[in-house]
């Protein structure tokens, strides 16, 4: 997604965050995430902050820039006292785990008639409890 195209997205949700991180030495971006908070807008939920996205350049996984990124929206959510909820890959879910999400079912998109022959999402539904700092 474009800059321009994320800046425009932000202007209009006011409950969204893009974050990244940049490597320092070469200047290129290697991780991004994308947080939802979202205060009273669910009907019949909690207050959550929803990891929505959460992309790690394959050259630089393992080296703790994904959970950097985990880390930043959880310690908001623990501000804020909210659950955390992330629809996470299997490849994901230990990462997770790690940081305190619990799984709660696997799950499938729903793939319409019209684009059967293509291959659905799987995912798994994990939710950080609420907590709040002293």
């Amino acid at each position: 997604m474009g800059s321009k195209r994320m800046l425009d997205f932000k202007k209009k949700d006011p409950h969204t965050t893009f974050l990244k991180v940049v490597d320092t030495d070469t200047g290129a971006m290697i991780a991004e995430a994308k947080w939802n908070i979202w205060k009273g807008l669910i009907p019949s939920e909690d207050d959550l902050d929803a990891l929505d996205i959460l992309a790690v350049d394959p050259e630089y996984q393992r080296r703790g820039a994904g959970r950097l990124l985990v880390r930043w929206g959880t310690a908001i959510a623990d501000e804020l006292g909210y659950m955390a909820v992330v629809e996470a890959s299997e490849a994901g879910r230990p990462l997770y785990e790690s940081e305190g999400f619990e799984f709660v079912k696997f799950a499938e998109t729903n793939i319409p008639e019209k684009w059967r022959n293509r291959k659905g999402d799987k995912y798994v539904w994990m939710v950080r409890p609420a907590k709040k700092l002293a």
